[in-house]
């Protein structure tokens, strides 16, 4: 080749290029190394050819039909249709069964506190009660009334226990109320007792507990792991509270009843028993206290026979008054019951001594006409002086509301 060019004796075109320039040269110099070998792609060919393989070795995409395209698109939608409407469904059928779900819930809360009341009653037992005896530290008579009734608690409940556990376990039976409502007038006399024995049980356990090995003994059995540092004071309020708990999850069972279902009836014969039960042991409370007022207003005459503690007479209020009899000034004790007046005058020593008793259904009250403080009381004729208009007042029309 070469001697054939010379032979047609071509010259160069153009004027020679003495300095190429330097692109010019390193192009010439990339060649030579690419041909050679001796040098790696720069990054941008690199990535060219990144690209070139990945298109080569990517897999044919196949073109959809579109009529397949439309079918895909359909069962799409079907899909969110039949899953709104399970959704439906599914919160339709929560709603209908939540009700029931909810009583399942307060039975199971029942069962499971009146569980834990008999464990407590065991424990007042087991863990306080064998141990006094047992050492003799205190008398029998004084445990009797500091535990009271609360065996014939333990037995009565341990009942109702295994009533509420039986119809629990039987799947085909949806209603309690008459459980509730059967075994409610039985916890009257036994829960009336037990409260309206409370606060002197509680009077005499602290007198016992100032007897230091009493209160040793006592701190060292609430210590026990297994007693959960439950005392025997927490103890022994338990069965007053468990009356108001009940109220409480019977109302809770009304409220998740529909009133056309049969367990409605019974629910609520329960809650009206219960609640009855309960002002029935807060008015056998409120007897039991006032005659424990009224016992100590009488030990107070110690030397005369007046017979004031009675059920049904009830303390109104006790006064210091100012009264003028048989020509006589005196400051006495006014004990007005809903029933009689008495006049007391209390001695140096704490005793009291009668002076006058007056029955309300004979009494008549009227106002001293030129000096309005003073209030006659007839037939005993007393005269009882008042300090200002708000106690003339307050006399006069608390004996005329009780007459």
């Amino acid at each position: 080749m070469q001697k054939y060019l010379e032979q047609k004796n071509f010259q160069p075109v153009g004027k020679a290029i003495s300095e190429p320039i330097k692109i010019e040269k390193e192009d010439s110099e990339e060649k030579k190394l690419l041909h050679s070998g001796k040098r790696r792609p720069t990054n941008q060919l690199q990535e060219i050819l990144s690209e070139v393989k990945n298109l080569i070795e990517k897999p044919k995409e196949k073109i959809q039909d579109p009529k397949e395209i439309q079918r895909n698109n359909a069962a799409i939608q079907i899909q969110k249709i039949c899953r709104g409407f399970l959704d439906r469904k599914r919160l339709l059928t929560c709603q209908e069964f939540r009700p029931a779900i909810k009583k399942r819930a307060l039975l199971n809360e029942l069962i499971e506190t009146e569980k834990n009341y008999l464990h407590h009653i065991a424990l007042m037992h087991t863990y306080y009660r064998k141990p006094l005896k047992e050492k003799k530290l205190v008398k029998n008579e004084l445990l009797d009334q500091i535990f009271s009734n609360s065996e014939q608690l333990y037995q009565v409940n341990t009942l109702f226990y295994e009533k509420l556990l039986a119809r629990k376990s039987d799947p085909n039976i949806f209603y309690y109320g008459d459980i509730l409502s059967d075994f409610i007038p039985i916890f009257i006399k036994p829960y009336s007792h037990y409260v309206n024995n409370y606060d002197n049980a509680y009077k005499i356990l602290d007198a016992c507990m100032k007897n230091s090995s009493i209160a040793k003994l006592l701190a060292k059995i609430a210590a026990d792991p297994l007693i959960k540092r439950l005392d025997l004071q927490t103890l022994l309020i338990t069965p007053v509270q468990r009356i108001p708990r009940y109220s409480l999850l019977f109302e809770g069972f009304l409220k998740y009843t529909e009133p056309q279902h049969p367990d409605f009836q019974f629910l609520t014969q329960a809650l009206e028993k219960i609640n009855e039960v309960a002002q029935q042991v807060n008015r056998n409370k409120a007897e039991s206290e006032m005659f424990e007022k009224l016992l100590s207003i009488e030990k107070q005459f110690k030397e005369e026979k007046i017979v004031l503690a009675e059920y049904g007479r009830k303390l109104i209020f006790e006064k210091k008054v100012n009264i003028f009899y048989q020509q006589r000034k005196s400051t006495l004790i006014l004990f007005l019951f809903n029933d009689i007046a008495l006049f007391a005058k209390r001695r140096k020593e704490g005793r009291l001594t009668k002076r006058h008793l007056i029955y309300i259904r004979n009494l008549i009250i009227t106002v001293k006409k030129n000096d309005p403080m003073w209030i006659i009381l007839f037939p005993a004729e007393i005269f009882i002086f008042c300090h200002d208009e708000t106690e003339k007042t307050f006399l006069v029309d608390t004996f005329v509301t009780i007459q």
